[in-house]
């Protein structure tokens, strides 16, 4: 190759943008939590106010930890035993998003924590392991468990007969466009949208355009 050809290319590659040169490597888990952490304010009540953004910031995190994959699982596990409250609850439900088997010791003891939502989101990642089996501790939650959305979620878990697939919602969750966030505005017609029940039959919005129907919507206190 020509002299003056190799420099013109060299010359191309320094001048061109870090995000063409290369890809910015990916943040560390625990960085990623530690951010979630700082943005997710506590409420002074049970429900959180309406112009809260602490969801986004949850959501946001789900999906960067998505992304960086089973790696994410050890800064995970972490949080999940030696974590604040808040991020001990973040915890579980990102391992339960992130299915992954090696993360299953430290949400079995997570079911002995002493707060009712790290236990009931433990229930629900162990759930998505596939069946349960109705061990003597389970059994024991479910009928004394001084948390009645605990022991309802004990019985969803131990009913629940999934075959995960790790691979398959990690990429749904961190292809997920964080533009449709907050897309429902009161008093304006509703975004289109669609999800699926817990018998695998997904509805779509749009299908009722016409119809006479109500959208319920239940959101837990620590949403």
């Amino acid at each position: 190759m020509p002299y003056l050809l190799r420099l013109l290319l060299l010359a191309g590659l320094c001048a061109a943008p870090a995000s063409v040169r290369a890809a910015d490597p990916p943040p560390e888990p625990a960085d990623i939590i530690r951010t979630f952490e700082k943005a997710w304010a506590v409420p002074k009540g049970y429900m959180r106010p309406l112009d809260d953004a602490g969801w986004k910031a949850r959501m946001t995190a789900f999906q960067k930890l998505a992304a960086v994959g089973d790696k994410a699982i050890p800064a995970l596990t972490d949080a999940l035993t030696k974590g604040e409250l808040e991020v001990r609850v973040f915890a579980a439900q990102a391992l339960g998003l992130m299915a992954d088997p090696k993360a299953k010791p430290a949400l079995e003891a997570a079911l002995r924590d002493k707060t009712p939502a790290v236990r009931l989101y433990a229930l629900d990642a162990l759930s998505m392991f596939g069946k349960l089996t109705p061990t003597n501790e389970l059994k024991a939650m479910g009928e004394k468990d001084p948390n009645r959305d605990v022991k309802a979620h004990v019985g969803f878990a131990l009913d629940r007969d999934d075959k995960p697939d790790s691979v398959a919602l990690r990429k749904r969750l961190a292809e997920y466009d964080l533009s449709k966030m907050n897309t429902a505005v009161a008093g304006k017609v509703a975004p289109d949208f669609e999800l699926t029940d817990a018998t695998g039959t997904t509805y779509k919005l749009s299908d009722f355009k016409g119809k006479k129907a109500v959208v319920l919507v239940f959101v837990y206190g620590d949403t």
